[in-house]
């Protein structure tokens, strides 16, 4: 079991290092990815709510 556990870590290790030499790289890339992925969400919108998208914001000024 120690070997496979073993030979797994340091798959991991030879795949993450290359791309991130340090943890200030690899927190900055997730929060490049998160950043995306909520302007993305965010550009949703719901059919309904696109045709009355207008009058629903009148509704909050």
């Amino acid at each position: 079991m120690d070997k496979k556990s073993n030979f797994w870590g340091a798959h991991q290790k030879k795949v993450l290092f290359p791309l991130f030499p340090n943890e200030e790289a690899l927190e900055r890339y997730l929060v490049t990815l998160f950043e995306d992925y909520n302007f993305k969400q965010n550009q949703r919108i719901h059919k309904v709510f696109g045709q009355c998208a207008d009058t629903l914001e009148s509704l909050f000024d």
